[in-house]
């Protein structure tokens, strides 16, 4: 059955980190769940990672971006990293996502949709970083005038 409860849920705690980018340069990094989204913000934030067993963990974690080793989701709604700028201009933020097709349900699924359209109304700029099972990585570059996008830009790399 549906759960409601759940997909109210994650859209309310979706708005919180939908606050924090508003009018921001952010960096959207979505993909399939378990490609290394989280890890990849840990990384950003500048932490050390230790190996065991070909798996990495951050040390000293940021606590919104656990990251899993396996292909249950660890990451439940959009949550956002700001990276401090040295310069006197806004910062820089990071948002990791939940998997694509979510093994939360479809809840999570539509949740995370909602949010991420809110996402590309918000923010200043948007650049997305894409990962999927199959080593292929997308980037792509939104630019705004007003509302309307102005670029975009997509590379890809077989693995």
């Amino acid at each position: 059955p549906f759960d409601m409860e759940l997909l109210s849920n994650s859209i309310a705690k979706g708005e919180h980190a939908l606050k924090t980018i508003d009018g921001k340069d952010v960096v959207l990094v979505v993909g399939s769940t378990g490609t290394g989204k989280s890890t990849l913000i840990q990384g950003i934030a500048g932490k050390s990672f230790r190996q065991e067993n070909y798996q990495f963990d951050a040390v000293d974690p940021l606590p919104e971006f656990e990251i899993g080793h396996d292909k249950s989701s660890k990451t439940k709604t959009i949550s956002v990293f700001c990276r401090p700028n040295t310069s006197k201009k806004s910062s820089m933020v990071y948002v990791d996502t939940p998997g694509f097709f979510d093994t939360k349900g479809p809840e999570v699924d539509i949740a995370t949709s909602v949010c991420l359209t809110q996402v590309s109304i918000l923010v200043t700029a948007q650049r997305s970083i894409c990962f999927t099972e199959t080593h292929l990585v997308f980037l792509a570059i939104f630019f705004r005038v007003g509302r309307q996008e102005v670029s975009f830009l997509a590379f890809y790399r077989r693995g």
